[in-house]
């Protein structure tokens, strides 16, 4: 925020420093340029290529750098119980059965899924896909773009976060958590899933 209401050779000057640290040498006016498009952009996702495989982007109102665009990846079937690990989004996935769920609070990256009706074989670990639909309270169901939109949750982090699903139906997403109807209550039998990014 300081740097979108500094004066604008303030800014460019605090920019030239910051990409000082990424390039030793070779910066040019126009690394600076590109950088501030960014930072100005009203695109709260904006994002640029740098030289180097360096990326500029937005995360609402942070600046941030980082390496090559987030790549996808293919769906898989969760390991139940064990260990998911998706090395190209950088993601593990851990889950475990609890038999009566105890003093739980769900988390968007820790939570219960209830289990019942659903072969272990059949819980697939995908990214998002075009018309995904998040059932909410009050048994509505919402676009899950428009939900992570609203959510804040950043444009590059989107493409790495799981859903889970069996069959067609959509059970719960990393960093978001469970569907309505997929809630767990106390002393339930429940799936435990906790997500690292």
């Amino acid at each position: 925020r300081c740097l979108l209401e500094a004066d604008p050779v303030l800014c460019d000057r605090a920019l030239r420093l910051l990409l000082r640290s990424f390039y030793a040498a070779g910066l040019t006016m126009e690394h600076v340029t590109l950088v501030r498009k960014v930072l100005l952009s009203e695109q709260p996702s904006a994002a640029a290529d740098l030289p180097h495989g360096l990326r500029v982007f937005r995360r609402y109102e942070l600046l941030c750098f980082g390496g090559d665009k987030p790549s996808g990846f293919s769906p898989r079937a969760l390991q139940i119980p064990g260990e998911t690990i998706i090395e190209e989004a950088g993601v593990k996935i851990c889950c475990f059965f609890s038999e009566k769920l105890q003093n739980f609070a769900n988390t968007p990256f820790h939570f219960a899924v209830k289990y019942d009706m659903i072969s272990e074989s059949r819980i697939t670990v995908r990214q998002r896909q075009e018309g995904d639909r998040f059932l909410m309270d009050g048994g509505f169901h919402k676009r899950l773009k428009k939900l992570l939109i609203e959510k804040k949750v950043p444009c590059d982090l989107r493409q790495r976060l799981p859903v889970f699903t069996c069959g067609q139906e959509l059970l719960a997403v990393g960093g978001i958590g469970v569907c309505a109807d997929r809630r767990v209550a106390e002393g339930e039998p429940a799936l435990i899933i906790s997500i690292e990014i």
